[in-house]
């Protein structure tokens, strides 16, 4: 169900009906690179940014919410196709992608790490 540009903040709107009302076995969620680039693609449009707090907390809820009612639950990171880490932008995913990781340890989904593949150690 995803839809290109949507936040978190979207996502939370379409829930219900693009994963409650299914009633899925499995889930699987990978959100968050719109999160970021809005913080740097639209600087002056603040209004459309959604921090790493207000990421995670809606993430959470949404997490949360409908866990209990699945079999399993995959979260994936959001990625930048970027192997310097420094950039401010990959820098800035890395963060989002740290919230998902704490997210599925939390809530016992298997975790997968999108960026890592992306990296130049």
């Amino acid at each position: 169900m995803g839809v290109g540009g949507n936040t978190v903040g979207d996502l939370a709107a379409r829930w219900p009906s693009d994963v409650l009302a299914l009633n899925p076995d499995w889930l699987s969620v990978m959100i968050g690179i719109n999160d970021v680039w809005r913080q740097f693609d639209t600087r002056l449009q603040t209004e459309t940014h959604i921090s790493v707090d207000e990421y995670a907390q809606t993430l959470e809820t949404l997490i949360r919410t409908t866990r209990p009612q699945l079999k399993g639950l995959v979260l994936m990171t959001p990625f930048f196709i970027e192997p310097n880490r420094a950039e401010p932008l990959r820098a800035k995913m890395d963060e989002y992608g740290a919230v998902v990781r704490e997210l599925a340890g939390r809530y016992e989904a298997i975790f997968v790490d999108t960026q890592a593949p992306l990296t130049i150690s």
